[in-house]
């Protein structure tokens, strides 16, 4: 293709494309000005975070019962083998045994043993209640979940290292003891707030049905009252009929003398 055959299609295709873009109103021609309208931006409904969010929830409440137990389990069996190497040695000369340790750690096995049954709801949710959607319940209840998830990862890491390598320092000793203690306090604080959970949503469940205990005898009663007008209506209704019986049965009559 020639250089003027080149400059022809191009002539062309901008002559196009003015033309249909002062069909759209975005060239003034006279003015050679390009008006372009406001931007729109494509919005998003509500219903995409929103789905995303329950997504998130529904994703949460299938994996949390599996990955519990199983970190559970991990973390109960680091726990009993901190026992076992606090039984047997002495990591610092100048202290008593780790005696105590171990009785601590006997203590967060118990506590670790028992957050299955704690944390954990029955298969069968349908006699589980569930508070209203929105209540404030279900977002204190996932912190506190997650809280035992990230710190359930954390301690299983810091027992299998403490095992594998024991601080030789009496100065490290003293360290990774308060991490083991703060993690046995957390452990504890975390079960507490679990129980205190349950207790929550046991509570919750009776004011639920005490409310809806209230609202069924409000139900009757109003449904028994508006018997007891319906009734009084149709008995004066009876009564009006009988007082115009009797009014025409004893109603005096006019004779016609012609």
């Amino acid at each position: 293709m020639t250089i003027s055959g080149l400059r022809r299609l191009r002539n062309e295709n901008r002559e196009g494309s003015i033309a249909e873009l002062s069909s759209l109103g975005g060239l003034d021609i006279d003015t050679a000005t390009l008006n372009l309208g406001p931007t729109t931006r494509p919005t998003s409904t509500s219903d995409a975070p929103l789905r995303t969010m329950v997504d998130a929830i529904d994703m949460h409440k299938a994996l949390f019962p599996s990955e519990v137990k199983r970190l559970v389990e991990e973390a109960a069996t680091n726990t009993d083998r901190l026992s076992a190497f606090f039984s047997i040695t002495d990591l610092m000369q100048h202290e008593t045994k780790m005696e105590t340790h171990a009785k601590t750690c006997m203590l967060l096995s118990t506590c670790l043993k028992a957050f299955p049954g704690i944390a954990l709801f029955p298969v069968d949710e349908t006699d589980v209640y569930q508070p209203p959607p929105g209540s404030a319940w279900y977002a204190k209840r996932r912190d506190i979940e997650d809280s035992l998830l990230r710190n359930l990862r954390k301690y299983i890491r810091f027992s299998e290292h403490f095992v594998r390598k024991p601080p030789r320092y009496e100065e490290k000793v003293h360290v990774e003891l308060n991490k083991f203690h703060a993690f046995a306090d957390k452990f504890f604080d975390l079960s507490s707030k679990l129980s205190n959970s349950n207790e929550r949503l046991r509570l919750m469940e009776l004011v639920d049905s005490y409310e809806r205990m209230k609202l069924d005898r409000l139900k009757k009663r109003e449904e028994r009252a508006i018997i007891r007008a319906d009734r009084a209506a149709r008995k004066l209704e009876r009564e009006l009929l009988r007082q115009k019986r009797d009014a025409e049965l004893h109603a005096p009559v006019e004779i016609e003398i012609t």
